[in-house]
């Protein structure tokens, strides 16, 4: 019945796989027995949607639903790759006479890899100091007022908040476990650099997202704005690793060494095995209800200014699958959600499990406030195994969803590494390069971190439940406006900046990371992406 539904669901002309949230939602009951189903209906309905569309019905569905858009400013590179729909494109363009035509920020044949330029700085923050350690920021813009005023005003006065991760006591990344807290650092220049401001969660917590939650939503306290930051642990002191360690008086080595598992197995023997681990996640005895488990985590957040001060709210995450250690390494990456019927927000958050091994899983939970309670709406949503962390997620300027990964496992063979910009000699059929999928002489203990490397992993998604693979969109070499570029030991924890000006919210603009730099350290670095 589910099959013969979606079939002719799928195939209808009125079909839209952008349906809003509300309307698949808001007739649940259950939420537990109408998650589970709908996930089957979504992803059985996307793909029947996908096959349905390669036909002249899809160019007609998209052609209306995009027609702003094609005569927009967006779509502005020509990436020059076959198309028959935006889905060839990464959904990071338009398929235009079955060519991609990417948005600013994405080049490559099909819109697969980000369009980065030169950084203007060589550091866009270290810390309270330049001797200190910081290991990547959330950016959030903010102009007070800026509905009162005129859009030059608005420019002219934003400021941009970077929520980061900084090693306590003088510390290095070497003891992100027991010494990460979580600052907050302005800039009127997106680039920065940034100025730290002062720190607003305690350790140990790491990883900051924050989110803006508007103004008028009423879960909000006193119909207030809110700003959230989002954590890996919960900042109240507790020392979930051990006690901060003490590096004032240069017990600071700098160099990092990494709190990796032994590798036990190969990259082919990994290959081999993906596919049982896959079967053995998705069809495991312990996926039902009755081993599921009810999980909290700590949000901080604040109703007066992006600032603070930060008050605590305990959030609670329902049915959260027993298999899946909590908090482990979840590395929460929240959305906000378009406003429903009601004028509210919720919010969905993409969550790292770390499972069947480490390096692997994502899954999708969700809550019709930023409060909570929270309930997964998906099961694993990637299709490798040791391959990424460190998700970051987004809703762009169509309604599609895209997410960031830091990829992992995917050298780049040092003799025949091109110079940025990227093009098509990197691309998969290049038997120079190496994936999970494709390997090529590699050792048996490969580094997971390589440099150089493919840092940077992107997925997109029509419904922001059933995903694209996750495929390579940016390495660890950097470019700088001085002319000189330098390959990163290591470059993780990417996220995004997006356009203030022109209400263009949903526009990225900048490429955050944190990085390791042979010449400067470590420390969160903003790379500008095309505009133009």
């Amino acid at each position: 019945q589910y099959m013969t539904f979606t079939w002719h669901l799928a195939c209808s002309p009125n079909f839209s796989p952008l349906a809003s949230h509300n309307e698949r939602t808001k007739n649940s009951k259950d939420n537990r027995m109408t998650n589970n189903h709908r996930h089957i209906i979504t992803t059985a309905v996307t793909l029947l949607f996908l096959t349905c569309t390669s036909s002249a019905s899809f160019t007609e569905t998209n052609s209306k639903k995009n027609d702003n858009n094609k005569k927009d400013e967006f779509a502005t590179v020509v990436g020059g790759g076959n198309c028959q729909n935006d889905m060839d494109c990464r959904l990071n363009g338009l398929c235009e006479d079955t060519v991609c035509k990417c948005d600013a920020a994405w080049m490559g044949s099909n819109c697969n890899l980000l369009n980065l330029l030169p950084a203007p700085n060589h550091y866009s923050f270290h810390g309270k100091t330049k001797d200190k350690t910081s290991w990547g920021g959330s950016v959030l813009s903010h102009s007070p007022n800026e509905q009162k005023k005129s859009q030059d005003e608005q420019e002219s006065d934003v400021t941009f908040y970077m929520y980061a991760a900084e090693m306590t006591n003088s510390c290095g990344l070497r003891d992100w476990k027991t010494n990460s807290a979580v600052v907050v650092a302005t800039s009127n220049d997106p680039a920065g650099p940034y100025v730290e401001q002062e720190q607003i969660i305690s350790t140990w917590a790491h990883n900051p997202q924050a989110i803006h939650i508007p103004k008028g939503d009423s879960s909000a306290e006193g119909e207030e704005d809110v700003w959230a930051v989002y954590t890996l642990g919960d900042g109240d002191g507790t020392p979930i690793h051990g006690p901060p360690r003490d590096c004032i008086d240069g017990d600071n080595e700098g160099a990092f060494i990494p709190d990796l598992d032994e590798m036990s197995l190969s990259p082919r023997t990994l290959v081999q095995h993906e596919a049982t681990l896959r079967s053995r996640r998705l069809n495991s005895s312990n996926n039902n209800e009755n081993t599921n488990k009810t999980v909290h985590f700590t949000i901080h957040y604040s109703t007066e200014s992006p600032l603070g001060p930060f008050q605590k709210h305990t959030a609670t995450i329902l049915d959260f699958p027993s298999h899946y250690a909590f908090p482990g390494n979840w590395n929460p990456a929240p959305v906000v959600l378009p406003p429903n019927d009601n004028g509210k927000h919720g919010v969905r958050i993409m969550v790292h499990t770390n499972y069947p091994t480490e390096w692997s899983g994502s899954v999708i939970i969700e809550a019709s406030s930023w409060k909570g309670p929270y309930r997964p709406i998906t099961r694993d949503i990637t299709s490798c195994v040791k391959c990424q962390e460190d998700p970051y997620v987004w809703l762009d300027h169509r309604g599609y969803w895209h997410a960031l990964f830091h990829r992992i496992f995917d050298p780049i063979h040092t003799t025949t590494t091109p110079p940025l910009p990227l093009d098509e000699s990197l691309d998969e059929k290049d038997d120079d390069y190496y994936n999970n999928q494709k390997p090529h002489n590699h050792n048996d203990k490969p580094n997971p971190i390589p440099s150089p490397g493919w840092s940077g992993g992107h997925a997109y998604s029509i419904d922001g439940l059933v995903w694209s693979d996750i495929e390579r969109c940016y390495t660890t070499k950097v470019r700088f406006q001085d002319g000189t570029s330098r390959e990163m030991l290591r470059r993780e924890r990417p996220k995004l900046i997006f356009d203030h000006a022109n209400n263009n919210k949903n526009v990225p603009t900048h490429l955050v990371n944190g990085v390791m730099d042979s010449v400067y350290g470590t420390y969160t670095l903003v790379t500008p992406l095309n505009t133009e």
